[in-house]
């Protein structure tokens, strides 16, 4: 049975909606641009955040691509651990 998200709250709601439009931002500019070429003040001019807001959500530009690999391993996760009983994981 999958675990019950409990309601967020407006707090929680506006930090996720920022982590998420970092991700996207920077998603976006290191396929346009290179990720060398992206630089972390780039990222939050146009993710309308400040560099230390930035920072706030990712200690390095590194860690914005990793954050995508742990959506796509927490969402594995969650369809395997919330698959029916008797279903195979695979």
């Amino acid at each position: 049975m999958a675990a019950v998200q409990p309601t967020l709250g407006l707090r929680e709601r506006k930090k996720q909606r920022t982590r998420e439009t970092i991700v996207a931002v920077a998603t976006r500019l290191f396929v346009e641009q290179g990720y060398d070429a992206t630089t972390t003040a780039q990222i939050a001019d146009a993710a309308e955040v400040s560099s230390s807001t930035f920072f706030k959500y990712f200690p390095t530009k590194a860690d914005v691509v990793f954050s995508l690999f742990d959506a796509v391993i927490e969402s594995a996760d969650g369809r395997v651990l919330g698959r029916p009983a008797g279903e195979p994981a695979a």
